[in-house]
């Protein structure tokens, strides 16, 4: 840019000495002539011109056009979040299918939408800047057709991950829970022995056996409530921040969980249009 700048200015100061030079050389004013009869000479007249005031050099001005600075490292890890949300879309539709034709045919359908929707996001506002009404509502409506079938996918991908992850959680054994499966064993053997003939000890067992099967699932219920232990401190964390003002449930952060699982692994194509066109500082 420098070096173009330069010449040009070297190309002015050119075309200036030799408008200099042009101007300041003498004219003559008449022919030189010899009369042979009056035997004389016509003297040459020089005439000078004034030298005009030097040209100004024009500086041109360029305007540089605003160029745009890609974010690599960002760029980067949308593709990452993009290849996540293939995986999972494509994950979800195979495991959907009754057969391998169905599971194959079902995983394609599911990796091709997610790919075509992370980049269609940067190509619906390319035909915005354009100004190309007709393909800018029509990517408009297809971004948001594949938005909710990946969503769609995605939810069921985490649902069912999470529903299996607590529920094994939730059926463990601990040491209360031993301990009740334990006496309730010794107490149903004792009833069973016992109750050949029914009697007062036998009505008696009968109802030590009742109570022994409700310690056990009471022990039960505590061990699935702490099968998820991350909603539930997050719920306890947003009460005692917040003085007990606002008390969500565990089923509040469960559900929110859950969106964020869903929805972020959709959003690398928009991540990637914005990584494209931050600007240059």
């Amino acid at each position: 840019m420098r070096t173009a700048r330069r010449q040009r200015q070297n190309t002015l100061r050119r075309q200036e000495q030799e408008y200099r030079d042009k101007i300041s050389k003498p004219e003559l004013s008449g022919p030189e002539s010899r009369n042979g009869d009056t035997n004389t000479i016509s003297v040459l007249t020089l005439q000078q011109h004034p030298i005009p005031a030097p040209l100004p050099i024009l500086e041109a001005e360029i305007v540089k056009p605003p160029r745009q600075r890609k974010n690599i490292q960002l760029i980067i890890l949308a593709y990452s979040l993009g290849f996540v949300g293939i995986g999972i879309n494509g994950w979800f539709a195979y495991s959907r299918g009754s057969s391998d034709i169905d599971k194959l045919l079902l995983c394609g359908l599911g990796f091709i939408a997610e790919s075509i929707m992370f980049y269609l996001p940067a190509q619906t506002a390319n035909l915005w800047r354009e100004r190309n009404w007709g393909g800018f509502i029509f990517g408009s409506v297809v971004c948001v057709l594949l938005f909710a079938f990946a969503v769609i996918n995605g939810l069921g991908f985490a649902t069912l991950n999470l529903h299996e992850i607590t529920t094994a959680r939730a059926e463990r054994v601990t040491p209360a829970v031993s301990d009740a499966q334990r006496r309730l064993d010794i107490v149903s053997t004792s009833r069973a022995s016992e109750c050949i003939r029914r009697g007062d000890k036998c009505r008696q067992l009968e109802k030590d056996e009742q109570q022994v099967i409700q310690n056990l699932m009471e022990a039960r219920e505590k061990v699935s409530a702490t099968a998820d232990p991350q909603v539930t401190s997050a719920a306890k964390l947003v009460s005692w921040v917040t003085a007990s003002r606002f008390s969500p449930t565990a089923d509040d952060f469960a559900m929110l969980r859950l969106l964020l699982l869903t929805t972020l692994p959709q959003l690398g194509g928009l991540i990637l249009m914005l990584a494209s066109r931050s600007p240059n500082p």
